[in-house]
């Protein structure tokens, strides 16, 4: 299978005119006619990535975020960036990125967060174009439980000690919200919603002050735990439908945590 192949198979599942307007998914780097040898999964692009894929005889790098946003004016090769475009050419290793089209679809990005839990009813938070199966974030409903066993729920599933949470958990918990990535600009939406509990991460002072207020629980993964279940997910899914090699990178905990 050559590395278009593959990509003309995942864009009929995962199809990039879901993106937002500002985003970059698709095809970054590379070459598309080369036959496909490995996968590697990253949330993001970077040199240890790189290295990551070299050692496994992996020439696709997959990234959930995209290796170009804006125009590129210049490419100093002596940044850790460069060196690491610079590194995969040589290499031979293509990139590939999926953004907001996997954070919209159905089974994406905030499915393999919810997915950790039995949820009921699960649906889009933010609907795109009317789809009740597209959009950002899902909701859904468990049953009751105190909030406090939530949080060591919540810390087995996803193998953390410490969580950064916001509001008064010594109530009951039955509707849940998940929005993998930086989700606090729809906490209007989960308060129309009616539901319990938003977790997602990058929540700033002001947006935990006006959940507080209006009481809506949150809890703050971090950007990276919020999303990394998705590269479980597309492990499993591009080893059963390629039959292909498929590695995945995880960054180092102990250089970011909560003390």
């Amino acid at each position: 299978m050559k590395i278009k192949e593959f990509i003309n198979e995942y864009e009929k599942v995962v199809p990039l005119d879901i993106q937002d307007e500002w985003d970059n998914s698709g095809f970054q780097l590379g070459n598309k006619e080369n036959i496909l040898k490995g996968i590697t999964l990253s949330l993001d692009f970077s040199i240890n990535v790189v290295e990551y894929a070299v050692k496994n005889s992996c020439n696709l790098i997959f990234t959930h975020h995209p290796v170009f946003f804006n125009p590129i004016k210049s490419l100093d090769l002596n940044t850790n960036f460069g060196k690491a475009l610079e590194m995969a050419i040589k290499n031979n290793i293509s990139i590939y990125s999926s953004h907001t089209n996997l954070d919209y679809i159905d089974g994406g990005v905030s499915d393999a967060l919810a997915n950790l839990f039995e949820l009921n009813n699960i649906k889009p938070i933010v609907p795109k174009d009317f789809n009740e199966k597209i959009g950002l974030g899902r909701f859904g409903t468990i049953p009751s439980i105190n909030g406090q066993e939530f949080l060591n729920l919540l810390k087995s599933k996803i193998v953390e000690d410490n969580l950064l949470v916001y509001g008064d958990f010594n109530r009951k918990i039955n509707s849940i919200g998940f929005i993998g990535g930086s989700g606090a600009s729809e906490i209007p939406e989960a308060l129309k919603l009616k539901l319990d509990l938003l977790i997602t991460s990058d929540i700033k002072y002001h947006n935990a002050e006006f959940a507080i207020d209006n009481g809506l629980l949150l809890i703050d993964l971090g950007h990276y735990i919020s999303e990394k279940f998705i590269l479980e997910k597309l492990y499993y899914d591009f080893q059963e439908k390629f039959n292909i090699k498929v590695t995945r990178f995880y960054y180092d905990k102990s250089m970011r945590k909560i003390l």
